[in-house]
């Protein structure tokens, strides 16, 4: 049995998938979690400088949606056929494409220009993507792809508490179905049980102060 050490930030983020994905699979793996006082000095050892990284007996590996790629289809939560795969494939890069919007509005050092950004954000870019999302579940039996759970789902509901902290509201307020989406997901019980036992401290925060220091 691989040895498994997750390597991320003491927050949720784009480490969450491989964390949900662990433990839809009752997987052990090693949560190793870096704040504003280890980091720096953990980076220079990385490939590139950034995370997550997985560790698996001992080999590095990089790049968020790789890992979860590749552990999905260990856990069994890819598509049937290459196909199916192409179509997963893309509702998770069209979900990343969702994601980046906000990560580009947190990370906006500009204070103008950031205010611009959550406007755009707000009442463009959540509503576009949303209003999309929303269809394709209601279309698809109450998940992205095929009727059934695949990693596309873990990846846009693991997202929602990195969002819903970005922009300081409940992204999903205003969309039944994907409401009731992330509830179902959620609910599966070894995802609800590491709901109910992973760590809480978020240091987005300090990592943004840190860079307004500098």
């Amino acid at each position: 049995m691989p040895q498994y050490k997750l390597i991320y930030f003491k927050t949720t983020g784009i480490a969450e998938l491989a964390r949900y994905l662990f433990s839809y699979a009752d997987q052990d793996f090693e949560d190793v979690r870096h704040d504003i006082t280890t980091w720096p000095k953990f980076q220079r050892e990385t490939p590139y400088g950034v995370l997550p990284l997985l560790e698996i007996d001992g080999k590095v590996y990089n790049q968020s949606l790789a890992i979860g790629r590749y552990l999905a289809k260990e856990f069994n939560l890819t598509g049937s056929n290459k196909l199916e795969d192409l179509e997963i494939d893309s509702m998770v890069d069209t979900i990343n494409d969702y994601r980046s919007v906000f990560s580009q509005y947190l990370w906006e050092a500009n204070k103008t220009a950031k205010s611009k950004r959550k406007e755009q954000l707000v009442q463009e870019k959540l509503p576009f993507y949303l209003n999309r999302f929303e269809d394709r579940v209601k279309a698809n039996g109450g998940y992205f792809v095929g009727g059934k759970l695949t990693w596309a789902d873990l990846w846009f509901v693991s997202l929602k508490p990195y969002l819903d902290f970005v922009i300081g509201f409940d992204t999903l307020k205003n969309h039944a179905a994907l409401t009731e989406h992330a509830n179902k997901i959620n609910a599966i019980p070894n995802i609800k049980k590491w709901l109910d036992t992973r760590p809480t401290e978020c240091c987005i925060q300090e990592f943004l102060d840190a860079k307004q220091q500098d």
